[in-house]
């Protein structure tokens, strides 16, 4: 049997683990607000190795215990979004094809930064455009500027993305500026300044 083959049967028992409706987990995540709180079971060892968020949650002791299991409340975390998140964690994969994935990609993404999801936040990052849903980019713009990690992450991108040179009007449509919180008008501008002269400069070499 090559290694290859058995690799991917560890990635598949493990991912299992997030499938089956397993008895021995030790972490219960509360997740939303109200009616639409959500409770979901996981294992510490597969959050910790997984996500620097959870391991210093672990070992700083500010997540909260009860009797033998781990307690996160989430109540500002959609349960649509978290059971995405948590099934990427035990997977390592995400649809984003997915209606779920792209009606939520925002506060996927968010989620993920919180996480130090690195690897699937540049992922969303590089493909929010192709899922970026047009009559609610002000919401959108205006969520992710509460988050600067990701925006600055954002920022970054598509300045270094050529196609956002020769188009920036991907990056935002002139449209809804009327909606955008005053900061992240400016962050926006001011990008699409930067992308203007890179093209400018691109062209001129």
């Amino acid at each position: 049997m090559e290694s290859q083959t058995l690799y991917n049967k560890l990635l598949r028992d493990i991912g299992n683990l997030y499938n089956i409706e397993a008895d021995d987990y030790d972490v219960k995540i509360q997740v939303g607000e109200n009616s639409k709180i959500k409770n979901f079971k996981a294992h510490s060892v597969i959050l910790r190795a997984r996500s620097t968020y959870f391991r210093s949650a672990f070992f700083s002791n500010w997540a909260k215990k009860e009797g033998d299991y781990f307690i996160f409340k989430k109540p500002k975390l959609s349960a649509i979004a978290f059971q995405i998140i948590l099934k990427y964690i035990y997977t390592g994969t995400i649809e984003l094809d997915e209606n779920n994935v792209k009606n939520n990609i925002i506060e996927i993404l968010i989620a993920a930064d919180e996480m130090n999801l690195c690897e699937l936040v540049e992922h969303l990052i590089i493909n929010l455009k192709n899922y970026w849903i047009k009559k609610d980019s002000v919401k959108q713009f205006n969520q992710i500027y509460q988050c600067n990690g990701v925006f600055s992450k954002l920022e970054d991108y598509y300045c270094n993305d050529i196609n956002m040179y020769q188009e920036p009007e991907l990056l935002i449509d002139s449209n809804i500026f009327r909606g955008l919180n005053h900061g992240v008008l400016q962050r926006i501008l001011l990008l699409i300044l930067i992308l203007q002269i890179g093209y400018l400069m691109s062209i001129m070499k």
